[in-house]
């Protein structure tokens, strides 16, 4: 026990002494979700993106305190013809090995792909391994038939759920697509607990070369997901010769019943309380620092 010589009859030491305790109080429950956006203007190899990996969240862990999700976007890592899981003993020695250890914890999401894009996996790293993964289970119309899904939101992929608790919170992790599939009232509210839902975006393509829909995904994906949980919902992505711009990388709904359809950027409940940017061998990196403390 910490033992005080402060004056008691003082009043700006009895403040700033208690000001002093909720500061630490504040840190300790405090959970910071950072969203990796990268400004691709390379061709990554699995070698460069885990150097970009380490060099991101070394700079995240350096200006936040208390626990910690870095959210890196999908297919982050590639397997190319084998499949996915081929890679989870790599990644899990690669990423544990740069975390802290306790009493801060920190989580790691990262996107795997493998057979050429047919497994599309969310990965959860913590100090002692791989704590989570989702694969996808909510395919877009022309990926129906070609990517292997998982067979419902609830299936284990490796033995391992897809959500993770960190702080007072559940983390529920989205492959891609999977946020939509909340949006459309496909994935029941969960009846107890604080969620957080994870979105790990692969990639946005420049305007008329496909997946180009920065505004869609943010609204029918993000917003939606986030009015029907009535909980933040956050996304990372890769923007292949494009820049992030406004791109909401953490939404709150707080619109009440209004129609996705008709919502905008202003609307947005939640903003980052701070951001980073990095020069990265592949382009620029924007990280986005989001407080959970108050959402």
């Amino acid at each position: 026990m910490e033992r005080f010589s402060q004056n008691w009859e003082n009043p700006a030491e009895l403040k700033a002494m208690a000001k002093q305790v909720v500061d630490r109080l504040r840190i300790s429950n405090q959970v910071w979700v950072a969203t990796v956006l990268l400004e691709s203007n390379g061709e990554p190899t699995n070698s460069t993106r885990l150097e970009c990996l380490r060099d991101i969240t070394r700079a995240i862990l350096g200006v936040t305190e208390g626990d910690l999700v870095v959210l890196f976007p999908g297919m982050w890592f590639n397997a190319g013809h084998d499949p996915a899981s081929t890679l989870y003993p790599w990644i899990e020695e690669s990423v544990r090995g740069i975390l802290p250890e306790e009493p801060r914890r920190v989580v790691v999401c990262v996107g795997a792909d493998g057979r050429e894009s047919r497994d599309q996996i969310a990965v959860a790293v913590a100090r002692e391994g791989i704590i989570a993964l989702g694969r996808k289970f909510h395919p877009q119309e022309n990926e129906r038939g070609y990517v292997i899904l998982a067979k419902d939101y609830r299936t284990l992929e490796e033995g391992k759920p897809r959500v993770f608790p960190l702080g007072d919170r559940q983390f529920f992790l989205c492959a891609c697509y999977d946020s939509h599939a909340i949006a459309q009232g496909l994935v029941p509210k969960p009846h107890a607990g604080r969620f957080v839902v994870l979105t790990l975006v692969h990639l946005f393509l420049p305007k008329g070369e496909g997946l180009s829909g920065v505004r869609y995904y943010a609204t029918y994906g993000f917003a939606g997901a986030s009015r029907a949980w009535d909980c933040p919902v956050f996304g990372s992505a890769v923007f292949r010769r494009r820049k992030v711009r406004d791109w909401p990388s953490g939404v709150v709904w707080v619109s009440g019943s209004k129609s996705t359809r008709d919502w905008s950027y202003a609307e947005n409940g939640i903003q980052p309380a701070n951001e980073l940017r990095l020069e990265v061998p592949e382009g620029e990196v924007v990280v986005r620092l989001f407080r959970l403390l108050d959402v």
